[in-house]
Formats: C-alpha cells, sequence, structure tokens
C-alpha cells in the first residue's frame, strides 16, 4: 500500500472479528484514534493512545489522551501519572493535585481484605486502615498516626517549624 487505507462509508466495516483476528498490529508513535460523533456519545469525543514523540523529558512516555488533554501517562520508567497537569510522572503513581470539585484520590468504603499484605489501605467507612503487617491500624484514630519523628515522641508535636531553607527545629 503506497497510501492512505479507509473505508468508503463511516462506522460500517469491521477488521477482524472476536472470531477472527489479527495476530499483532504495529502501527507507528503517534496516535491511535478512538472518535464519537455527538450523536453517538451526546459530546464528540477524540480519545487517543500514544508514545510521546520527541519532545524533551516525555521521549517514549504512553500517554491517553482526549482532545488535546492528557490524562493518564506511563514513564518509560514505570511511573504511572494521572490527571492532565502529569505528563512526567516522578512517583509510582503520581496523582494530579486535587481541586475544590474534585479529590486527587477517593477510596470507596469497603471490607479488609482476608489476607492483606503489608501496607495495604482500606476504608471501612469511618476509617481509613493501614495493615502493618500484624494489625490493621485506624490512621484517622487519635491513639494511631504518627507517634514520633526522630526520636521526639508525645501527644503533642510539632513536627514543622521554622522558615524555607533552614532546619527544622
Amino acid at each position: 500500500v503506497a497510501g492512505n487505507v479507509g473505508p468508503n462509508a463511516d462506522d460500517t466495516y469491521d477488521l477482524g472479528s472476536s472470531s477472527l483476528r489479527w495476530k499483532d498490529l504495529y502501527l507507528g508513535p503517534s496516535s491511535v484514534h478512538l472518535v464519537s460523533t455527538a450523536a453517538e456519545t451526546t459530546t464528540a469525543r477524540d480519545w487517543k493512545i500514544g508514545i510521546d514523540e520527541t519532545d524533551g523529558s516525555t521521549d517514549g512516555n504512553f500517554r491517553i489522551m482526549e482532545g488535546s488533554n492528557q490524562y493518564i501517562t506511563i514513564g518509560t520508567g514505570g511511573n504511572v501519572g494521572v490527571g492532565s497537569g502529569i505528563t512526567t510522572p516522578t512517583a509510582l503513581m503520581d496523582f494530579d493535585a486535587s481541586t475544590t470539585s474534585r479529590a486527587s484520590l477517593r477510596i470507596r468504603t469497603g471490607s479488609a481484605p482476608t489476607t492483606p499484605n503489608t501496607g495495604d489501605i482500606y476504608s471501612s467507612g469511618t476509617g481509613l486502615l493501614y495493615y502493618n503487617g500484624s494489625s490493621w491500624i485506624d490512621l484517622a484514630s487519635s491513639s494511631s498516626g504518627i507517634s514520633s519523628l526522630n526520636g521526639l515522641t508525645g501527644a503533642t508535636q510539632t513536627f514543622a517549624t521554622g522558615t524555607s531553607g533552614t532546619d527544622f527545629g
């Protein structure tokens, strides 16, 4: 094929089927577009998946976008960014900042896992619980949470005082 290939009618023909599938599909880094019209989804959408091309710090990042908004990014080191403000994730999970109309992360009420792993977190509906390897600790409880920092202990501690650029004391 030496040029573009397209169907002669919109949204009419399939490429393969559930029983006759293509083995692999090799594409360039630009984008795969999943497009809907306003008649199909109330608002016209153009979802894209692709790989960032030569543009500096995001070279090779996998991205999922709608229009010009980038919502999910997987960096070349495996870090995942969620939200339109995270195009270069710097943590394993890097969430966009919360706003007055939405939270960065919401943990829905659920049940404690029957075989938890150290570090698991879940919401009971009345508390946010953390599994420390032997028991669940309610992070919102006044008797849980941080009780010491660098050897400082007590019921009340001021952990951050001072001014920018100085040691805390």
